[in-house]
């Protein structure tokens, strides 16, 4: 509930600034800067007039309201977009951002294609999968996370030693998560059956819940989301990361729509470079950003969120990002994730890395 009020509260605010703008505004805006326009059939002003008109008509660039969603509920994970909103990276860069709850890469993806947001983390793989099935014209502009952070979770004190134990047993998880789109061929290469595992579906802040309670045997997951687990099961968590067979997966990138890359690579440069100095901060100081996010979301443990953040610093920077900057990716990385997915889904032979990743907006 007050996850929702502060959400509805910073959409009201927004939408009384826009009508205030519009309200006031008196000129033609282009770009970052603003000119006042002359009445039809008149004359400009003399030139000795000019330098005075100029800084009188002067005014601030227009703050421009942003929609984004978390990549999945409200865990730690995510504390960096909290981080860039509390220390004003945002506001520095002229957006006014409303945060809510993600719903998983998939249904992000699905969010971002149609303009209900502006901006969403999805996974990689996640992109190649909508783009090849559902031809959404969605991109990546940076990556959160160098490896994929897929997983599945389940007690330690079960009977489910290895992957190859869970055909028989029950695995939640969020409809449209990346983990359930990528478990067949986890599967495959691990070497079990993925039809004989039942899933139940879950929202996010159900899962860890259904473990500890033993109502299913193992819930997909973040490999980043073991603090969590573990301090509300009350006992050690084994994971199983996909990493292990897929080393060649990114994880997170932050999407976009096609429209927005084509209208306004400016905007996108800005909210970029916005977003990942919060992202560096979380990862240089996960503790002040767990307790940035606890002072947003009093429901977030700022004790569990800053050991998620102490996990994913090593899955967010490598030698790559030290030499090109944060949320930089290798290339070669990307088409040999297309390759794997491509074959293993049967997808089209013509995706490329330029379908689904726009360069240019990280490393600055």
């Amino acid at each position: 509930m007050r996850r929702r009020a502060f959400i509805a509260i910073l959409a009201v605010m927004a939408l009384v600034a826009a009508a205030c703008a519009e309200e006031a505004d008196t000129t033609t805006t282009e770009g970052d800067t603003t000119q006042a326009t002359d009445p039809p059939g008149t004359t400009s002003a003399p030139d000795t007039t000019e330098a005075a008109d100029e800084t009188t008509t002067t005014a601030e660039p227009e703050t421009v309201s942003i929609e984004y969603a978390t990549s999945f509920g409200a865990f730690g994970r995510d504390a960096y977009v909290y981080v860039a909103e509390e220390k004003g990276y945002f506001d520095e860069a002229g957006f006014d951002v409303t945060i809510s709850p993600g719903q998983g890469s998939v249904n992000n993806a699905r969010f971002v294609a149609s303009g209900q947001l502006d901006y969403a983390p999805i996974d990689f793989s996640a992109a190649v999968l909508v783009r090849a099935n559902e031809d959404l014209p969605v991109r990546c502009v940076s990556f959160v996370h160098q490896f994929g952070l897929s997983a599945i979770f389940t007690k330690e004190s079960s009977d489910i030693d290895e992957p190859a134990d869970l055909p028989g047993n029950t695995v939640a998880d969020i409809p449209g998560s990346v983990v359930i789109e990528l478990f067949p061929i986890y599967a495959e290469r691990v070497g079990f059956d993925p039809d004989g595992v039942d899933f139940v579906p879950a929202d996010p802040p159900q899962l860890p819940g259904l473990l500890a309670s033993d109502q299913v045997d193992a819930v997909n997951q973040f490999v980043v989301g073991q603090p969590l687990f573990e301090n509300v099961t009350g006992g050690p968590i084994t994971v199983f990361p996909y990493s292990d067979v897929f080393p060649e997966f990114p994880g997170i990138c932050i999407a976009v729509s096609e429209d927005k890359l084509a209208e306004d690579p400016d905007e996108i440069a800005r909210f970029i470079s916005a977003l990942n100095r919060g992202l560096q901060d979380a990862i240089d100081d996960p503790q002040e950003a767990g307790e940035i996010m606890n002072s947003i979301l009093p429901e977030a443990d700022a004790a569990v969120a800053a050991a998620e953040l102490e996990i994913m610093r090593d899955f967010v920077v490598n030698e790559f990002t030290d030499s090109n900057g944060i949320g930089s990716i290798d290339t070669q990385r990307l088409t040999d994730s297309i390759g794997i997915l491509s074959e293993a889904f049967e997808l089209p032979a013509d995706l490329t890395v330029e379908d689904l990743f726009a360069e240019g907006f990280t490393g600055g």
